[in-house]
């Protein structure tokens, strides 16, 4: 649960909860429209956050040029629409951005929970200062306080 001591938190947790954060600022960011095929949706399930190159124990997972809003259709039944997806990357970043993500992604990194708190940080931050009216109502439609008062509890 939200309220135990982050020692008491196993991997599994830290990284659920980092994605959440991570998750909820890349749909944010890309407007709940998919990357690949335009829809927008409002509605948290009908859109995930997408990988380019996969985040199987890569230092990607968390890479938000790695990662973009794909509605379910996209992501999930269509493997990530990756033709679209390289199209429409190159097209936006450009081939070195594209060759940056594919060296790091095949390179292995082990997460601790260190490094999981300091995604759950950054994204919380990016959260409630870039987007802090969108996140709030994505919070109070979806959401619980909980991570957003962990946080709160950690700056003082």
């Amino acid at each position: 649960g939200g309220g135990r001591s982050v020692r008491t938190k196993s991997l599994k947790t830290l990284a659920r909860e980092a994605w959440k954060l991570c998750a909820t600022y890349i749909k944010i960011r890309d407007d709940w429209r998919c990357y690949t095929c335009g829809k927008q949706a409002f509605h948290s399930p009908t859109i995930n956050a997408g990988h380019l190159f996969p985040d199987t124990h890569s230092n990607t997972r968390y890479d938000s040029l790695n990662i973009h809003a794909q509605c379910v259709r996209c992501n999930k039944y269509l493997h990530g629409n990756l033709h679209k997806y390289i199209i429409r990357f190159l097209n936006d970043f450009g081939l070195p951005a594209y060759e940056y993500l594919s060296v790091r992604s095949c390179k292995p990194y082990k997460y601790t929970k260190e490094t999981l708190l300091d995604v759950q940080v950054r994204y919380h931050h990016e959260l409630v200062t870039i987007f802090p009216e969108k996140y709030h109502a994505y919070e109070n439609r979806f959401g619980s306080k909980k991570i957003e008062r962990k946080h709160e509890k950690r700056k003082n």
